[in-house]
């Protein structure tokens, strides 16, 4: 949606974008506190998904912080799945 949203120009599109992320990131916060979940390599993916959407909808730097962020999240959740 959110590259869409780019493509196109569509900031309807993009809007309900971060609506998904939103709730993405709510869930994730959820596992990540959750000693089963947090080893999942689902949650794995989902960090990683959620950086590559702040790369996508990069706006200012303070997105740049936020993929950043779950970069460092995604290696942290590997070396702990190691």
């Amino acid at each position: 949606m959110a590259s869409i949203s780019n493509v196109f120009y569509a900031p309807h599109v993009a809007s309900k974008a971060r609506e998904q992320y939103g709730r993405a990131l709510a869930a994730t916060n959820q596992a990540l506190g959750d000693p089963v979940e947090s080893a999942a390599d689902t949650t794995l993916a989902t960090v990683i998904l959620l950086g590559y959407f702040e790369f996508v909808t990069f706006e200012n730097w303070d997105y740049c912080r936020s993929w950043a962020a779950h970069i460092e999240g995604a290696t942290t959740l590997t070396l702990y799945l190691i």
